[in-house]
C-alpha cells in the first residue's frame, strides 16, 4: 500500500466523522435537545418485572454525575403518590464527557414494598448534575405498569 492511498484513506474517514457530527448536530439542534440530558424509561415493565431498565442520555460536552439514589411514585386518583423503599446503596457514577453519551442503569423492583409494581402510571426521578458548576436537578421519566395475564 503506498503513502497516498493512506493519506486519502485517513482523508476519507477524517471527512465521513465530520458529516456523521454535523447531521448528529443538526438532529439535535432540530429536535431541540442540543446540551440537555434526558432520563428515559428503556423496558417494558409488568406486574411480574424485577427491574426497571432506564437510560441517561447526554446531549451535552459536560460530564454528568448521579447515583442510584432515585424515588417511584404512582398516581392515584389523580395525585402522584411516593412509594417507599428499603436501603440501596448510593454510588456515584460518572460518565465520560461526550455528545450522546449515554448510561444504563437498572432500578431493582425487589426493594419496593411487596417487591413487585401494581397496574398503572409511575414516574421515576433521578437527580442528575450537568457539569461541576451546577447543581442536582431532578430527571423525570414517565411509565405505565401492564399486568401480565394468568396463564
Amino acid at each position: 500500500m503506498s503513502v497516498s492511498n493512506i493519506k486519502f484513506g485517513t482523508f476519507k474517514q477524517l471527512i465521513s466523522v465530520l458529516l456523521s457530527a454535523l447531521m448528529m448536530f443538526s438532529v439535535m439542534i432540530k429536535d431541540g435537545k442540543l446540551g440537555k440530558v434526558e432520563l428515559v424509561v428503556t423496558s417494558e415493565v409488568t406486574t411480574e418485572s424485577e427491574k426497571i431498565g432506564l437510560e441517561i442520555r447526554s446531549y451535552s460536552l459536560k460530564e454528568i454525575d448521579y447515583s442510584e439514589e432515585y424515588t417511584i411514585e404512582v398516581k392515584k386518583d389523580g395525585e402522584w403518590e411516593h412509594i417507599e423503599r428499603g436501603p440501596i446503596e448510593d454510588i456515584a457514577l460518572v460518565p465520560s464527557p461526550m455528545f450522546l453519551q449515554s448510561s444504563n442503569v437498572s432500578v431493582d423492583i425487589r426493594y419496593l414494598p411487596g417487591g413487585k409494581l401494581e397496574a398503572g402510571e409511575y414516574r421515576i426521578t433521578k437527580r442528575i448534575r450537568v457539569g461541576r458548576g451546577s447543581g442536582f436537578e431532578p430527571y423525570t421519566a414517565y411509565f405505565t405498569v401492564t399486568e401480565v395475564p394468568v396463564q
